[in-house]
């Protein structure tokens, strides 16, 4: 493989993995945060989640 090659993928992947550990970092790990989404959600957004559901 070309070193160009190799660098684009290697700073790629360091990429993904910064954001994920960040989204890690960020989120409540308790199931209220999960199901609530750490109740960050507006009423229209609730309320058409709740109208999808159905």
């Amino acid at each position: 493989m070309e070193t160009g090659s190799l660098v684009t993928l290697t700073l790629y992947f360091v990429l993904m993995l910064a954001i994920g550990v960040y989204a890690w970092w960020r989120t409540a790990n308790t199931s209220e945060g999960f199901l609530l989404a750490g109740r960050d959600l507006s009423p229209s957004v609730t309320a058409l989640s709740a109208g999808a559901s159905d």
